[in-house]
């Protein structure tokens, strides 16, 4: 989406719909709101347990990058892998994830 600068206007009307997805595109966004999906998901996906020490960080390069605050949440994760996989390529298979991997780092939970 570009917007026109010192040009008369058409008066076409735009949708809504039409002006959020041409800006999220332009702009990249698709991934910021796939994580954020996945962290208000979280709990489910993996149980609240595991959910509290644990959360969805970035996806680069097909790789869900999960920082989890120590390593025997980071092993648990490993182990439920498939099921996690299996959420993401049923809800966001566009994303085509192939990996995951496990950062273990102090979690802010501000962001």
């Amino acid at each position: 989406m570009s917007f026109i600068i010192k040009q008369k206007r058409k008066g076409e009307m735009y949708s809504l719909k039409d002006v959020l997805t041409d800006i999220i595109s332009e702009y990249k966004l698709e991934n910021s709101f796939t994580i954020e999906d996945l962290r208000i998901m979280w709990s489910s996906i993996v149980g609240e347990t595991i959910a509290t020490h644990s959360r969805p960080d970035r996806i680069f390069k097909h790789t869900l990058f999960i920082n989890t605050d120590h390593a025997i949440y980071a092993n648990e994760l490993m182990l439920m892998k498939d099921k996690i996989k299996k959420y993401i390529e049923e809800k966001y298979a566009y994303y085509n994830i192939k990996k995951l991997k496990f950062e273990i780092k102090r979690l802010n939970w501000n962001n």
